[in-house]
């Protein structure tokens, strides 16, 4: 049985900066997506590369590795109506700039980011696309499910002698076929009606598939965890760790600090 693509275990972490969407993956490595809708660029950083870009852009802040890590973090996966930023086109690439405030302190980060290949898109743009599709389709099934069980439940209250009296909140019973011909023309007049399930057939199959490999893996983990001997511990690194070794930290080691204009350089607080 396929994988329902509304319970998969990669979920869309995509943010609308008004032009473009961004989306930032942090692990063992920070990736970085910018989109246009048409093209996608992306860039990967290491822990000590991220530092070291965002200690150069910032001279006049101070602080321990930590803290510039974590300031980074935050600029790349805040809300982005807290962030400004600027995208310049360099031929295929593009230059993608953040601001936003750290501590009462401007913090700012410019990357270079490369165009990504047709099969990255596929699989970042597309692919993600097509899991939205299939939850809205099934959202909507489930909602028209719960209204159909509703006027079957009223039904039974009238033919058991119920009355409204507040005739103001009366509706009309239900019709499936009607709603979905009424939505269909509401929504993309004029556009081509389609259903992801045959259109888009090869595509969700192919989904499927991937979705598939990659809950199969992660049982095989888990059996593998369970199996483990008692006492023993295992070299493989926990989930948690992986995954979160550049999270950024509930509160920086060590704060960022304004850089004094002349003299000695501030102490850290």
């Amino acid at each position: 049985m396929s994988p329902d693509l509304s319970k998969s275990n990669r979920p869309i972490k995509w943010h609308s900066l008004t032009d473009y969407l961004m989306k930032t993956e942090v692990g063992d490595n920070v990736k970085i997506y910018v989109t246009n809708k048409k093209y996608l660029w992306q860039t990967v950083l290491d822990r000590e590369e991220l530092i070291r870009i965002s200690k150069n852009q910032n001279a006049a802040m101070e602080g321990s590795d930590d803290s510039f890590l974590a300031a980074a973090s935050q600029l790349l996966t805040e809300d982005p109506k807290n962030i400004e930023y600027k995208v310049e086109m360099v031929e295929t690439n593009i230059k993608f700039s953040l601001r936003t405030s750290v501590q009462g302190f401007s913090f700012g980060l410019e990357l270079q980011l490369e165009q990504a290949t047709q099969e990255q898109y596929y699989k970042e743009i597309t692919l993600a696309l097509l899991a939205s599709i299939q939850e809205l389709q099934t959202q909507k099934e489930q909602l028209i499910k719960i209204v159909q069980a509703k006027d079957e439940e009223i039904g039974e209250y009238k033919l058991n002698g119920a009355t409204l009296f507040r005739k103001c909140v009366a509706t009309k019973y239900f019709n499936k076929e009607e709603f979905l011909s009424k939505s269909n023309k509401d929504s993309a007049t004029g556009c081509v009606q389609f259903q992801p399930d045959t259109v888009l057939g090869d595509t969700l199959t192919e989904y499927h598939t991937i979705q598939g490999k990659y809950e199969q893996k992660e049982d095989k983990k888990a059996i593998a965890i369970i199996k483990t001997e008692p006492g023993t511990v295992s070299s493989e690194p926990s989930a948690s760790n992986r995954t979160n070794r550049l999270s950024r930290p509930e509160s920086p080691v060590l704060p960022l600090a304004k850089r004094p204009r002349k003299g000695k350089l501030a102490s850290l607080i």
